[in-house]
């Protein structure tokens, strides 16, 4: 299988960074050989197919209100909700009254650096390796991986998908925030599990598990060893990142959608208007709010309309390959 590198989605764990890639050979639907999800799906087996996905619904207001309008603009087609942040109740009623959207949940065990930072759903007496001395999740995966509690995850977890359908979300699939889960085989293992018995898919792709392997020397889950005959494994993940942001949106996207392979793909997007940011927080920083609204601008736009009929890849969503588990 051949690899193209992407660069860092923040996959880190001791000085590793992880990048995106983009992988060339179909993707099948779980372990065994047989119909590609293309063909699952309709689609003949040449067929180019692509999720545009946009993650941190929930995280902010600007990123609230940028997510429900590009899910609009028919272009992005759909997005991850971070269950732990204060802009939940805001998607659940957009999602009472757009029942069409296709929302999965960010399942989210870190929270970052910023100002508004996030503690965990479950009680944090339930959950106490997951928290710092404040009671927030950790920053980031290099200090969360070496504290965490596979048995408090999975009581996280589980608390993030109940409270998700009792605000009335009904979620079409599953991600992983800054990829954590895919980093320990127990991690991995509950991951699809809490997926199984959710009823949804998970985010599953080649490319990811290759990379994660080269970076971690290894020392990476085996990860087909945890796959069963009803998982969906996608071919290619790809998105931009600070080292090729410099290629600038078009050219990366461009190139990304003509070296696409057959099968079905997901680009990941992170997107948010600008305007609603206070003055004093916005800035030029890699996911920032200058990045956001450009990749906002860029993906409900002519030109990346454009790129997807030059080079014939057609848009489906997670709400596509959810329908495949109601047919088995």
């Amino acid at each position: 299988m051949c690899f193209v590198k992407r660069l860092p989605i923040i996959l880190t764990i001791a000085s590793m960074v992880a990048v995106g890639l983009h992988g060339q050979e179909p993707d099948v639907s779980g372990p065994h050989p047989g119909p590609t999800l293309a063909e699952r799906l309709g689609y003949n087996r040449q067929a180019r197919l692509l999720i545009v996905h946009a993650d941190d619904v929930g995280s902010s207001r600007a990123v609230n209100l940028a997510t429900f309008d590009a899910l609009a603009s028919g272009q992005v087609t759909s997005a991850s909700v971070m269950v732990p942040c204060a802009g939940l109740q805001e998607v659940a009623e957009y999602a009472a009254t757009h029942p069409e959207a296709d929302l999965g949940l960010h399942l989210t065990l870190t929270s970052g650096r910023s100002p508004g930072r996030w503690g965990p759903v479950a009680s944090r007496a339930a959950v106490p390796s997951l928290v710092d001395s404040l009671g927030y999740l950790f920053p980031g995966p290099r200090e969360a991986l070496s504290r965490i509690d596979p048995k408090q995850v999975e009581i996280e977890l589980r608390a993030q998908i109940r409270r998700a359908r009792d605000v009335g979300l009904r979620p079409t699939h599953l991600d992983s925030h800054e990829f954590l889960l895919f980093f320990r085989p127990e991690l991995f293992e509950i991951y699809l599990r809490v997926g199984q018995e959710a009823g949804v898919p998970v985010l599953l792709a080649k490319g990811l598990f290759s990379l994660i392997r080269e970076r971690m020397a290894g020392h990476a889950p085996d990860y087909e060893s945890f796959l069963g005959p009803g998982d969906v494994v996608l071919g290619d993940l790809i998105t931009m990142t600070p080292e090729t942001a410099s290629e600038g949106w078009p050219a990366f996207y461009g190139k990304a959608l003509k070296d696409l392979g057959p099968g079905v793909a997901e680009i990941i997007i992170h997107v948010g208007y600008e305007s609603e940011v206070p003055p004093d927080m916005r800035g030029n920083e890699p996911f920032g709010s200058r990045w956001r609204q450009q990749e906002f601008d860029f993906f409900t736009g002519r030109e990346f309309k454009e790129l997807l009929r030059r080079h014939d890849v057609k848009l489906i969503s997670w709400r596509d390959i959810t329908k495949l588990r109601s047919t088995r």
